[in-house]
């Protein structure tokens, strides 16, 4: 996510040379935002998502009177630093390292250039970001002398638990000598009820993608990879078992997102083989869910019977983001069987139900039968038969 500047953060950029005036001492000097001088910078956590907690940053103003001086920078906790640095110098390279000697870098650079365009007359500014995997005290070293405003916040990014409809923040792969490492966060995820869970992912930065599985307590996936990307698709959902632990597995190549579920409880009443078919009642709703530890061989079976030809209508709805739902009416009034898929998220169609030589389907008994056709398939559906 690129800095936003603020007003506030231009109006305190403003007033670094006051604060500093004409100073030629040979040590840098740092002031953070109640124009307190203090020895070492620091910044803030965002973990929330939250709207308000993303807007969570913190500023200091500093002057360095020597090339390549070094101010040391307090991480909180392991994760990824978001920087903005601006100046008033025309050109320089300003980076966080692991080792006070500045050796092995944490990040990208923020560079200064007056080549860019200007924050305003004679100021310059550039983002840069890092990758901890501790907390402890770590290096900035700003390559040319002058007055700097560093501002900054922070993203944890270890394993969490997904809260109901509440974001929670990460970052997604370790820095190491300009080598990217995609990693693996796994969000433990514990079912309150039976249903499906949808998986919001809001990717932060410019770009983003991810895979999303999800796996049992073992942390197995039980689920495909659903790709999600912040251009094509934002939303998975999976089936869940009520007092189940999962985790919700998330593979990301882009630099932070904030991702939040959401759980909608389904009753269902199937029956669990042909012969104990529930009854579908002509205009009624039925609805249920297909988990992923569900066995290929298990059926939800309902059926219907027609006291004379009727014109009807059957519609499906559903969601899947792993696999497909299969939905098949049969009778022996037909001479086949009227076959859709459930394979996306927010999936609905309706289709007429008649025999190829009359508009009405005869009097008889339907069965409609909702399988998966593949071990990691998982998702809800709802089932109408209704007059046209």
């Amino acid at each position: 996510m690129k800095m936003k500047l603020s007003s506030i953060l231009l109006a305190f950029a403003l007033l670094v040379s006051c604060i500093f005036g004409t100073n030629t001492a040979q040590a840098a000097i740092v002031y953070d935002e109640s124009y307190a001088e203090v020895t070492e910078l620091t910044t803030v956590v965002a973990t929330t998502g939250t709207e308000a907690d993303l807007g969570k940053t913190v500023t200091y103003a500093l002057q360095t009177s020597m090339e390549n001086e070094v101010v040391p920078i307090n991480i909180p906790t392991k994760g990824y630093l978001d920087f903005f640095v601006a100046s008033n110098v025309a050109s320089s390279d300003v980076s966080i390292y692991t080792d006070e000697s500045c050796t092995v870098k944490a990040g990208s650079s923020a560079y200064i250039s007056s080549y860019g365009e200007p924050i305003q007359e004679g100021v310059y500014g550039d983002d840069g970001y890092a990758y901890f995997s501790k907390k402890g005290t770590y290096y900035v070293k700003f390559e040319t002398p002058g007055t700097y405003t560093f501002t900054s916040q922070m993203y944890n990014g270890a394993n969490r638990t997904l809260k109901n409809d509440t974001y929670t923040t990460a970052y997604s792969y370790a820095y190491d000598t300009y080598n990217y490492d995609s990693k693996s966060i796994y969000y433990k995820y514990k079912a309150s009820k039976t249903g499906y869970i949808s998986i919001s992912t809001d990717f932060l930065s410019d770009y983003g993608n991810a895979t999303i599985t999800l796996c049992n307590s073992k942390k197995k996936a039980i689920s495909e990879d659903v790709y999600v990307s912040k251009s094509y698709n934002d939303k998975t959902v999976f089936a869940v078992k009520k007092g189940v632990t999962y985790y919700v597995k998330v593979t990301s190549s882009s630099e932070v997102y904030r991702i939040k579920s959401k759980i909608t409880g389904v009753t269902e009443k199937s029956g669990n083989r042909k012969t104990k078919a529930k009854t579908l009642a002509i205009g009624k709703v039925a609805k249920g869910v297909v988990l992923s530890e569900d066995k290929t061989s298990l059926n939800d079976w309902y059926m219907f019977k027609l006291t004379k030809a009727t014109k009807l209508k059957l519609t499906v709805a559903g969601n899947s983001s792993s696999g497909d739902l299969r939905v098949e009416l049969t009778s022996p009034n037909l001479s086949g069987s009227v076959d859709l898929r459930i394979n996306s998220v927010g999936y609905k169609t309706s289709t007429s139900l008649k025999t190829y030589t009359t508009s009405t389907l005869p009097k008889g008994t339907y069965y409609i039968r909702v399988y998966k056709d593949d071990k990691k398939s998982s998702g809800s559906y709802a089932l109408k038969v209704s007059k046209r």
